[in-house]
């Protein structure tokens, strides 16, 4: 089901280290004003001489084929392969992006005072339909109505996966008609 789900990291990479299997991972740290420090580690099945992974650290890459896991509330991301990007200003860098293209096939006033909208749509899993909810935080439903039966792209979309509970998923962002 989440083959609709595209996500896609921009990083800047401070170190790495070279697995056994041939496979290495890049580390990123970045300063947060109100964390701290955050290292952000990325498992690329990709084998690549070391000397390479040398002339790596202090560029930033786009990581494909993401692969993301969610233990608690901790993310794990893994890709097949990277691509060198432009960093303009030279800074640190861990950017997770993830859009959502999909049906509108309902939508629900929710919320205590109905400020946020469910996007409600059947989704193919392999041979069976499966019910996608997606939750607009503070988008009234009156701004997504014409929305409701179109293909759509849903950005800056962040999972929740509470144990026991399921996954959820939200986003800020007004959808957008797919081109």
């Amino acid at each position: 089901m989440n083959n609709f789900i595209k996500t896609e990291i921009i990083s800047k990479i401070n170190g790495y280290s070279k697995n056994e299997d041939g496979t290495f991972q890049i580390q990123s740290i970045i300063l947060d004003s109100k964390k701290g420090l955050i290292k952000n580690t990325i498992k690329i099945h990709k084998d690549i001489p070391i000397e390479q992974l040398e002339s790596l650290v202090g560029k930033t890459i786009k990581v494909l084929q993401v692969e993301e896991y969610k233990k608690g509330y901790k993310s794990f991301y893994s890709g097949k392969d990277f691509k060198l990007v432009k960093n303009e200003n030279d800074i640190d860098i861990f950017d997770v992006k993830r859009e959502i293209i999909l049906k509108i096939d309902n939508l629900v006033k929710v919320g205590k005072n109905g400020e946020d909208t469910k996007i409600q749509s059947l989704v193919s899993n392999g041979t069976r339909k499966d019910l996608f909810e997606l939750k607009l935080k503070n988008i009234n439903i009156s701004k997504v109505l014409t929305l409701k039966n179109k293909e759509v792209v849903i950005s800056g979309v962040n999972i929740a996966k509470i144990e026991n509970m399921g996954t959820f998923y939200s986003s800020t962002v007004l959808p957008t008609i797919k081109q």
